[in-house]
């Protein structure tokens, strides 16, 4: 008995502990102590010391020496404060309570700072060995001593301390490695050093963190690595040799807040409950072993075939973590599968969460008649027993055949015992499962090939025992979707009747039933995709459309779902150009797609003005079929002062699909301004062919042929369109493109009706040669086109107005080449079926005096073998602008209306041959010259006020001139003929 030799001595050094500041302490003489666990104190066996504890208790059945202390958990604790110092510390421990097999370990701190932690021991559940440790503290004055349990119980006993030494030499410190983890506060980081130093320095290098103040360091790391101080300590007789402390400090581990366990769920489903971050905000990159079973998109899974594969979550380390890895299971089942066999175990006893709920015996049914070592577990069954294999056969299945899938539920005894052999036919196949007797049932799905019929269905355990449920074997499935991985159909090519599931970037175009989209996606350029009813976007992944790619859709009550994006650009264009566009998404906000535009060159067309009104504010959203003109970035390059650029900009919202219907009013002209709603250019042939009730005279689009100079543009930038085609040849598609904003003029107010029947593939239809009798004129100056006029033959025109084939220009201010129909200009006409006795005039109008071109741009059917004859009465001159194709004059600036036409038989040149078109009155440096196929009797000179300006009789000859002086004017000539006819004509003097 360990106490007792202490006896002889006991008073002695209870009577000299007190002042020279050592003592003891076994525990013998207090009673404070019971079988129960309480906090409390009591006096010890040193003179002037109290002891306090908490949640502690006496020694039980687990002594060390008599009497003692037991220490209930951990962060139980005996304190004492000596007054006059410490020297060296010494105590017994061992291990209490020895049926389990935790670690225990115990801490000594002084004033509250840790400068001992014990080894552990106690590992081995029966351990009784009593452990002596003892601590070199050497401090003078008050101290607080601490035992800090930090485990499970222990027994504490046989405390004794000396005095703080009495020094008769400078210290000497003692070197040591701190061990440390980043962000953990350090446990233990005392120093020692002998003769009772008085003060104590440090230099060096410390952990972030870290503190050094009176022989401890102490705080929490910030900052991992390896790193090396210099301690010294300093008494009367002066300062130790420096001493290397080094500090070995790992980096954390990263934990996340999250169990990663088995997952199951039907095909076509996502989940996306996984932490995107670790605990400590580094990002988890999940990714799966199999992408055709479940892929992985950010944290969101995607249970695309059906199966099962493994997640791997990964952190990457960084300077203060380690890598955190981590798998779990996941399992996808078919939503519409059939099942051919099943089998539930309902009824059976028992329960599967206990070692002892599985103990009666299961015989088989008639799914599976054969068993060998099977018991019943609570609506399930257990394979196998603590000596054997367990397993189970089905009944000879004569209607399964072919590619089938097995699925069952399973879990293991207390801890996973082998995995499950799983045969069906000639082939097997290993299970390895996860989940335990106290964890819920993981399903596990295993497919089968080429199975014969009559096979028969095999579980076994590989080792011992192995709880299952839920057994099922699928023979068919109605799924009628197809997806696209990168590389290949899943269920073979996509149509209309096939739904489609994306999950890599189509390489071509395809129909779907309907679209799903699971994953990014960019749509290249020249893709087209065909829905007939709704496309999704369930989880609002990117779903963008880059310029020239489309989609289009069929049944206009299908209801899209998530949002999508669509990339636009522009030609060139320059500071001061417009653009006219539309949105195919809703909520799109008008200013944001142009952020640079200045705000008050945001405009929307009014009807009633035949102008632009800058009415858009900073919340206003592109409407459904909406034209918004608005003018290129203030950070554009002016014409003439650098390169045009190219506008690039995208719609974000949900797709517009299905009927939209546009209010369109005639208070003016009946031009009203629409936008194509679509993700697909719009037939404008459909578009004019379903809107009779309003009568869609012609369509106007904005160009950027022309530029704008000085404020003004260099033409017109209008293209338009009616029955007979465009009236600038460059445009080859009847087809409105996306995002495009247009003008139709309408004969009738009412309501303009867009559909879905009216949407079409990328470019639609292109004309070509001998399609139509049909050819184009232009005027040009300076290599620079002005305008182009389109004149057909056929189609269903006359050569009087025809509501859809003949249109006349957007604004008659524009420089030009035009058409004459009853006095009025057009830049489309249809004139009827082709007959070469047709002629027509043309007019033009320049703002400035100079040389022009009328050239053939382009001619079509009839016009391959038929010449086109351009006649400049003023020269007298028959062009072949088939064969010349440009024909080049100087002119006066204004709007000449009397000095060309146009006809289609060769002719030579006389005043006989012109004069067979009736009058012909030109003017030129205040000179009017009248020639007429009749006798001229009379001329008079009349002004547009109606004032006569001359009035000349008894001409009788058919050719005359005349001179006047007066200030520029438009004078209209009337001639009398000798045979009682009269003509008039209108001509501008200069």
């Amino acid at each position: 008995m360990k106490k007792f030799y202490f006896r002889s001595s006991l008073l002695t050094l209870l009577l000299s502990g007190f002042a020279f500041g050592q003592g003891t302490e076994t525990f013998e003489s207090q009673t404070a102590l019971s079988s129960s666990y309480k906090t409390g104190s009591f006096t010890g066996e040193t003179g002037g010391i109290v002891w306090n504890y908490t949640n502690a208790r006496n020694e039980g059945t687990y002594p060390i020496t008599n009497k003692g202390i037991l220490f209930q958990a951990s962060g139980n604790t005996l304190e004492t404060t000596i007054s006059n110092g410490i020297g060296k510390l010494s105590f017994d421990v061992r291990k209490a309570f020895t049926a389990g097999s935790n670690d225990r370990k115990i801490e000594v701190l002084v004033d509250n700072v840790v400068v001992f932690t014990s080894p552990t021991f106690g590992t081995t559940s029966t351990d009784t060995t009593i452990h002596n440790y003892e601590v070199e503290i050497n401090k003078t004055g008050v101290v607080t001593v601490t035992f800090r349990n930090a485990g499970p119980q222990l027994t504490l006993d046989n405390i004794s301390w000396t005095a703080a030494g009495v020094a008769t030499e400078k210290p000497v410190v003692s070197p040591r490695t701190i061990t440390g983890t980043y962000g953990v506060l350090l446990s233990d980081g005392a120093v020692t050093a002998t003769n009772n130093p008085t003060s104590w320095a440090q230099t060096g290098t410390l952990p972030l963190g870290i503190t050094f103040d009176n022989g401890v360091f102490s705080g929490t790391p910030e900052q991992p690595g390896t790193f090396t101080a210099q301690v010294t300590a300093t008494n009367q007789y002066g300062t130790s040799d420096p001493a290397n402390v080094t500090f070995e400090i790992a980096k954390a581990n990263q934990t996340v807040n999250y169990t990663f366990e088995h997952l199951t769920q039907n095909q076509g489903t996502t989940f996306s409950g996984l932490p995107s971050q670790t605990d400590q905000g580094l990002n988890i990159v999940y990714t799966s072993a199999d992408n055709s079973v479940v892929s992985t998109n950010g944290n969101i899974l995607s249970f695309d075939g059906i199966g099962s594969t493994t997640i791997t979550a990964t952190a990457v380390s960084n300077n203060n973590y380690n890598e955190f890895n981590t798998t779990f299971d996941v399992s996808v089942t078919d939503p519409n599968a059939t099942y051919c066999f099943e089998e539930e175990f309902e009824g059976l006893s028992g329960n599967n969460t206990s070692t002892t709920g599985s103990s009666a015996s299961w015989n088989g049914n008639s799914n599976f008649p054969t068993v060998a070592t099977v018991y019943q577990a609570g609506n399930a069954i257990r394979l196998g027993s603590s000596n054997n294999k367990g397993g189970i056969t089905s009944k000879v299945l004569d209607q399964i055949s072919g590619n089938v899938t097995v699925s069952f539920e399973v879990k293991g005894w207390t801890a996973v015992e082998g995995s499950i052999n799983l045969t069906l036919g000639s082939e097997t196949k290993n299970v390895v499962y996860t989940a335990k007797m106290a964890d819920n049932f993981e399903t596990q799905t295993v497919s089968f090939e080429n199975v014969a019929a009559g096979s028969t269905l095999k579980f076994e355990t590989s080792a011992k025992r192995a709880f299952i449920d839920n057994v099922r074997i699928q023979c068919a499935s109605s799924n009628n979707s197809t997806t696209w991985d990168g590389t290949a159909w899943s269920n073979g090519a996509p149509d209309l009747t096939k739904e489609v599931i994306l999950h890599a970037t189509p390489t071509e175009s395809f129909s779907a039933k309907k679209l799903t989209i699971e994953r990014d996606m960019i749509i290249p350029a020249g893709i087209t995709i065909t829905v007939e009813n709704e496309v999704v976007n369930q989880n609002d992944v990117t779903f963008r459309f880059r310029h020239g790619a489309y989609l289009i859709q069929n049944n206009n009550s299908a209801v899209n779902v998530g949002p999508a994006m669509f990339d636009r650009s522009s030609t060139p264009i320059y500071r001061l150009e417009n653009m006219t566009w539309s949105s195919p998404v809703i909520g799109q906000n008008i200013f944001e797609i142009s952020p640079k535009t200045l705000t008050n060159r945001f405009t929307r067309f009014n009807e009633s003005t035949n102008d632009w009104d800058a009415n858009v504010t900073s919340t206003d959203t592109f409407q459904a079929g909406e034209l918004i003109a608005f003018r290129a970035p203030n950070d554009y390059n002016n014409y003439g002062e650098g390169d045009a650029q190219v506008f690039e900009s995208s719609f974000s919202g949900q797709l517009f699909n299905g009927e939209v219907t546009i209010p369109v009013t005639k208070t003016s002209k009946g031009n009203n301004a629409v936008g194509n709603p679509y993700a697909s250019p719009l037939s404008l042939d459909a578009l004019i062919a379903a809107n009779t009730s309003v009568g869609v005279n012609s369509v106007y689009v904005w160009t950027h042929s022309k530029p704008i100079v000085n404020g003004a543009y260099q033409g017109s930038n209008w293209a338009i369109y009616n029955g007979i085609g465009w009236n600038d040849p460059a445009m080859t598609s009847p087809n409105i493109d996306i995002a495009q904003g247009f003008i139709v003029k309408v004969a009738n107010a009412g309501n303009l009706v867009l559909n879905n029947a009216m949407r079409t593939s990328a470019n639609g239809p292109v004309y070509y040669k001998g399609q139509k009798d049909r050819y184009w004129l232009s005027l040009s100056v300076d290599q620079t086109k002005l305008n182009t006029s389109l004149i057909g033959y056929g189609m269903g025109s006359t050569n009087k107005f025809d509501q859809n084939f003949d249109a006349q220009p957007f604004d008659n201010n524009n420089e030009g080449l035009y058409s004459v129909l009853n006095n009025d200009l057009f830049v489309i006409q249809g004139r009827g079926d082709f007959n070469n006795e047709d002629s027509f005039d043309l007019t033009f109008n320049v703002k400035k005096a100079g040389t022009y071109q009328i050239n053939l741009e382009q001619f079509e059917g009839v016009f391959e073998n038929q010449n086109i004859y351009l006649v400049d009465k003023k020269l007298d001159k028959v062009i072949n602008l088939t064969e010349l194709k440009s024909y080049s004059f100087d002119t006066e600036a204004g709007e000449i209306n009397d000095r060309f036409s146009i006809n289609y038989q060769n002719k030579t040149l006389s005043t006989n041959d012109l004069s067979k078109k009736g009058l012909v009155v030109y003017a030129q440096n205040k000179q009017i010259t009248i020639s007429s196929k009749e006798s001229i009797k009379s001329i008079k000179l009349v002004d547009i006020s109606g004032r006569q300006l001359q009035n000349i009789q008894n001409i009788n000859t058919k050719n005359y001139v005349i001179n006047l002086n007066v200030n520029p004017q438009v004078v209209v000539v009337v001639v009398e003929n000798t045979n009682g006819t009269t003509e008039s004509r209108k001509v501008i003097l200069k």
